[in-house]
């Protein structure tokens, strides 16, 4: 039995030996051909490595805009919404009224006031009409200001329908005027009265030589020297007077200058005032509008953040409304660049840009173009332009909304490595060393 065991124990052995060696013998030619493919594999690698590219890209946050971006509208003050003007999406223009935050002042009084007040121009405030204000406004914190003006205003209203000064000067020439014709008169007199003078002259003199020669009698001598004496006295009375009505017209025309320089002096005072008053009460509506008024920096459509109404509350600096550019402009990206690597980036290098709100896998990318560069860096970051080659049409040829300030990551390729390069950098930079 022992025997028949180990024949049978034997036999396997030997057949697995032979089994063994049959199977431990390769054939040449696989050899030759499995050294050949792999070889050739291995070529075929390499020679792709070279092809296939493997870019040096920066990744960065990137928000899209246009070349205007929306404009938002900030509240200066807290309070209550007294007034919406636009409904959502509506278009306006450069400013337009938005919204009214609750305020004392009666805002139709204002704006009147504001128009008229606009109508005030030179010509009107150097002949002010008559009841040109109303005395009864409602205008709150304006309303101080509003009485200095119209204070001002009435005064030199007052002062120009008065006419005290020039009433006053036209009665003055009228009297120089009288004056002058009675000077003429006077003028006229003296020179007959001189003539006359020169008559009783002679015949004084005439009868003084008779009187030496006893042709005529001293009784007539001395009439004839009181003669001549009275008309002498007549003469230079009438002189005298003249002398006064010319002292009496210059000192008459000496007033009409004083009036006339006190009238101008009041006037330009009443003006001065009037036009201070004037500026300070437009300077307060400013301040008033800028306040409580908000109104579009540009043209464009209103967006609202939320849902606003009227008698709702809105806090001081709080983003209220914003206004989209409507007409069509070029559309950029703004690219937030880090620190790192920021250096590689240059104008003209291709930036792919993948938006948060448009899944890449499915939309696709935008390619892009890196437009400028900020030159100095800003909380640690530098602001690149991207510009948009192809807009916002996909490289799935898929066109995506504009949505102002959409976000999405940008890559900004810096070198277009092969694989081939990538494998060997590690290597040279070995070497260098």
């Amino acid at each position: 039995m022992n025997g028949l065991n180990e024949n049978k124990i034997e036999l396997p052995e030997s057949r697995s030996e032979e089994v063994q060696e049959v199977m431990g013998y390769i054939p040449r030619w696989i050899v030759r051909w499995g050294i050949s493919v792999f070889f050739a594999t291995f070529t075929i690698l390499l020679i792709g490595t070279g092809f296939f590219k493997y870019p040096d890209i920066i990744p960065s946050k990137i928000m899209i805009t246009a070349e205007i971006p929306a404009a938002s509208i900030v509240a200066r003050v807290s309070g209550k919404i007294q007034r919406l003007y636009v409904r959502e999406n509506e278009l306006v223009k450069q400013g337009a009224l938005i919204a009214l935050i609750e305020t004392p002042a009666d805002e139709n009084h204002v704006f009147e006031l504001k128009s008229r007040l606009a109508s005030f121009e030179t010509a009107e405030v150097i002949n002010p009409g008559a009841g040109a204000f109303d005395t009864h406004y409602a205008l709150g914190e304006l309303q101080s200001g509003y009485e200095t003006f119209l204070k001002a205003y009435n005064e030199y209203h007052v002062f120009l329908n008065l006419r005290y000064h020039r009433q006053k000067i036209d009665s003055i020439r009228a009297q120089i005027d009288k004056q002058g014709r009675a000077l003429e008169f006077l003028r006229s007199q003296i020179k007959i009265q001189k003539e006359d003078l020169e008559l009783a002259k002679s015949q004084y003199a005439r009868v003084q030589d008779l009187v030496k020669r006893n042709i005529v009698s001293r009784f007539e001598f001395e009439k004839t020297k009181s003669d001549f004496l009275q008309r002498a006295y007549v003469f230079e009375e009438t002189k005298s007077n003249l002398a006064k009505q010319e002292l009496e017209i210059l000192q008459q025309e000496q007033s009409v200058l004083e009036l006339d320089l006190q009238r101008r002096d009041q006037e330009t005072k009443l003006q001065a005032v009037l036009k201070e008053t004037f500026q300070n009460l437009n300077g307060q509506i400013s301040q008033w509008e800028h306040k409580y008024i908000l109104k579009a920096p540009l043209a464009g459509r209103v967006s609202f953040p939320k849902y606003w109404s009227p008698n709702q509350n809105v806090k001081e600096g709080e983003n209220v409304f914003s206004v989209v550019p409507d007409q069509s402009q070029n559309i950029l990206g703004k690219v937030t660049l880090p620190m790192q690597g920021s250096g590689k980036v240059k104008i003209g290098q291709q930036v792919n840009i993948k938006f948060f709100g448009f899944p890449y896998q499915e939309y696709g990318m935008v390619r892009g173009r890196v437009k400028s560069k900020s030159p100095v860096a800003t909380d640690d970051a530098y602001l690149v332009e991207v510009e948009l080659l192809e807009g916002l049409t996909t490289h799935f040829n898929k066109k995506l909304p504009f949505i102002q300030e959409m976000q999405g990551t940008a890559e900004i390729i810096t070198e277009d490595f092969s694989l081939l390069e990538r494998i060997f950098q590690p290597i040279m930079a070995a070497l260098k060393k």
